[in-house]
């Protein structure tokens, strides 16, 4: 690189922290709310679930994301925050010099919600519960706290850092962060079928893990405008695009590790649900 190359990257704000969460997600150091995707191909992504409260942060290219009627374009120095779960269409789009995609999702867990809540009993109402896309100077200082403890491998450190970006941008007027809604049993569902997607599961066994019956959990669920079938395969093709992101597995051995016997048939599915084929989304 030339002089005149190292002096723009010197010059980029916030690069020490954003030159950190790279080499973070290079070396595998990330804890397991954590997820470093990669890509070396330009795509789309129609209807991906995001499960809960996230934070996502482009690091090379360029992420562009849908929610509803609203469109964000997030590039490398700012961050997308989803308050909470939701089904939001994405495009991914590697930077022009590297050639690659690099993007970290945060995924905030229940339990750094719930202690958020307990520290902020008499919680504003205001506020919106839109994808928000921020500055990477409005939440510098926790994220910075959570690579350094990160770094350290000083995981209670890194919770209490990620505790503190949460409240950090609740103070900012993100309240939608700490609204609580009732959880749907779809969402238990869920849950429990992503603990191990390529079982071969029955209905008894969920059936089992609620405590409740089979046409109990048929009726609930139907009211919510699913089905135990729709989740089965809503849950193995969310962690078959997330093997996609992380990894250079064979198409035929994510198709295995989330229950498809045929590579064909998941290609299929896949397709069908992303508007994406498996193969269009390979580190190469």
């Amino acid at each position: 690189m030339t002089g005149a190359g190292a002096t723009m990257i010197l010059a980029e704000p916030h690069a020490a922290l954003l030159n950190e969460l790279h080499a973070l997600a290079a070396s595998g150091e990330f804890a397991t709310n954590c997820l470093r995707m990669r890509a070396t191909a330009s795509h789309c992504l129609k209807a991906v679930d995001v499960a809960g409260a996230t934070l996502i942060l482009p690091l090379q290219g360029q992420k562009r994301m849908r929610d509803g009627a609203r469109e964000l374009r997030c590039e490398r120095g700012h961050l997308i925050l989803v308050p909470g779960p939701r089904r939001l269409d994405m495009e991914n789009i590697p930077d022009t010099d590297s050639g690659e995609y690099t993007a970290v999702a945060i995924a905030i867990h229940a339990e750094t919600l719930d202690m958020a809540r307990r520290l902020v009993p008499e919680r504003a109402r205001s506020g919106t519960s839109e994808v928000a896309k921020l500055g990477l100077e409005s939440v510098r200082e926790p994220l910075a706290a959570w690579c350094e403890a990160l770094r350290a491998g000083w995981m209670p450190r890194a919770c209490h850092a990620l505790l503190g970006l949460v409240l950090h941008l609740y103070a900012q007027g993100h309240h939608a962060l700490l609204e609580q809604a009732p959880q749907r049993l779809s969402a238990r569902v869920r849950d429990v079928l992503a603990e191990n997607p390529a079982r071969d599961w029955r209905s008894s066994d969920i059936e089992g893990h609620l405590a409740m019956s089979g046409a109990s959990v048929r009726r609930h669920l139907a009211a919510e405008g699913t089905s135990l079938r729709e989740l089965l395969v809503d849950v193995r093709l969310a962690r078959a695009l997330d093997l996609l992101y992380t990894t250079r597995l064979p198409i035929k051995t994510v198709a295995s590790r989330v229950g498809y016997a045929s590579a064909a048939s998941f290609v299929k599915r896949f397709a069908e649900r992303y508007g994406v084929e498996p193969a269009q989304l390979g580190q190469g």
